[in-house]
């Protein structure tokens, strides 16, 4: 997958529509496109953890989405908001937890490896 029409944005967010873009800083060029969420992806995360790297991005699909950085291929989706996801963080502590934060004025603590249900704050 290539550069989008009209090549390097102008600025704005660089998940700027529903598909992440990979980019290569030090060439200035796409590296790959990851087509993932089913509207405007509105938060991006890169993780060292869970014994290799992932991509963690929220959409306004309501959903938060983790992908291997190996391959870009998607390793889980976790749905439960019922409004846009507007943020999502990783703990940087190695305790596993994914936190989203959503219009539905929710933040949510998903431990993906183990609970499959997200807990409330």
């Amino acid at each position: 997958m290539g550069l989008p029409k009209g090549g390097l944005p102008k600025g704005g967010p660089l998940a700027c529509n529903s598909i992440l873009v990979v980019w290569d800083l030090r060439t200035r060029k796409c590296l790959y496109t990851i087509p993932g969420h089913r509207s405007i992806v509105s938060s991006v995360c890169f993780e060292r953890h869970y014994g290799g790297a992932y991509i963690v991005s929220g959409g306004y699909d309501n959903t938060v989405k983790i992908w291997s950085a190996k391959d870009f291929s998607l390793v889980k989706t976790l749905a439960g908001h019922e409004g846009k996801v507007m943020c999502v963080d990783v703990a940087s502590d190695g305790s596993h937890l994914v936190a989203s934060g959503s219009y539905d004025r929710t933040i949510k603590l998903w431990a993906p490896d183990s609970v499959p249900e997200p807990m409330m704050i």
